[in-house]
């Protein structure tokens, strides 16, 4: 379900009191007791207990702050799980109470309803978006719109401009696109996030363009404002940042390059071309997504610079979340980091 329709759905936000103050999942702590609404990401259906009767699920659920696995443990009476889960659907904001427990390395919260421990659906007014949604200011996003535009602006190839033009003079597209988030988690995942992102790699690439002026500028900066635009049909933003059915199956690389096609049909031919070739390389290795390495100095720029960014982003990101007194905190997908 769009944002919108969660938006339009609700009494206008009140600002939460301190004592009603909804519980992040990012402050959640072993034992801790929970009482507060979450988004459903996901659920899987009951399955029987191993050695005694009954039913138990499983289910993911986020706020702005995070997300984590929570745990239905049923009693005997099947049939009353069964309506627990029957009760609310993926994309639901439903109201919990339970308790943190330790998995592994991870937390969960389990709900115990032999205990007395409940899962409902929330009802229009009892949320607002955007507690599960992170997004950054109206006033950044706006700051963010002026310095992409100005970076639109020093480009002096013509055609290039027309193809810069034919996305973002688009108003339609460009509210998509300043509002879209840059990723689900890794990175800039968040509303507004692409376009920060973005932003981030022009400026690593004008930056190069300074020490290679042999480079062409133009292309790369342009490279640089498109080679994410396919995010825009990638991710939906409900309760939750999701991938689309079309970007599960597609990606973003493929669904930009081919937006790129269809709206600069009159374009110089080689400029389309080596435009192509940027959004498919970008990722460089098929195994992340790009069908093609990058086989120009301007595209191999813009990888290491949409790469950079991502990387810089998730380790400062590591480092300010990071909950030890260790030197190192470890992550799946960069490693050690060090936190001193």
């Amino acid at each position: 379900m769009s944002l919108e329709k969660f938006a339009n759905a609700q009494s206008p936000a009140q600002p939460p009191s301190q004592t009603n103050r909804k519980q992040l999942i990012s402050e959640l702590q072993k034992y801790m007791r929970v009482d507060s609404p979450f988004a459903v990401k996901f659920k899987k259906p009951p399955a029987p207990y191993r050695e005694k009767p009954g039913l138990w699920f499983e289910m993911r659920v986020s706020d702005s702050s995070g997300e984590l696995t929570v745990r239905y443990w049923g009693s005997v009476d099947a049939e009353k799980t069964k309506q627990a889960y029957n009760s609310f659907s993926n994309g639901d904001v439903v109201w919990i109470t339970g308790t943190v427990k330790e998995s592994g390395e991870y937390m969960e919260i389990h709900i115990g309803s032999d205990v007395g421990d409940t899962i409902r659906k929330c009802a229009p007014g009892e949320f607002s978006i955007d507690e599960f949604v992170p997004s950054l200011p109206l006033e950044m996003v706006e700051k963010n719109v002026s310095e992409f535009n100005r970076i639109i602006r020093t480009v002096k190839n013509p055609e290039i401009m027309k193809v810069l033009e034919a996305f973002f003079a688009d108003p339609s597209f460009m509210e998509k696109f300043k509002w879209a988030p840059g990723a689900m988690q890794l990175h800039h995942a968040y509303r507004g996030g692409l376009l920060e992102h973005t932003i981030h790699v022009a400026r690593i690439c004008i930056s190069v363009s300074e020490l290679y002026p042999e480079l062409d500028r133009d292309l790369m900066v342009a490279g640089a404002l498109l080679h994410d635009i396919g995010k825009t049909v990638e991710y939906e933003v409900g309760t939750s940042i999701d991938v689309s059915e079309e970007g599960m199956l597609r990606g973003h690389v493929v669904i930009g390059e081919e937006m790129l096609r269809a709206r600069c049909q009159n374009i110089d031919p080689l400029v389309k071309l080596k435009l192509s070739h940027v959004i498919l390389s970008h990722h460089k290795e098929g195994e992340y997504g790009s069908p093609k390495k990058p086989q120009l100095p301007e595209s191999m720029v813009i990888y290491f610079a949409d790469d950079c960014d991502a990387k810089a982003y998730q380790m400062l990101r590591i480092k300010e979340t990071a909950k030890t007194e260790d030197a190192w905190a470890w992550d799946k997908h960069i490693g050690h980091v060090y936190l001193k």
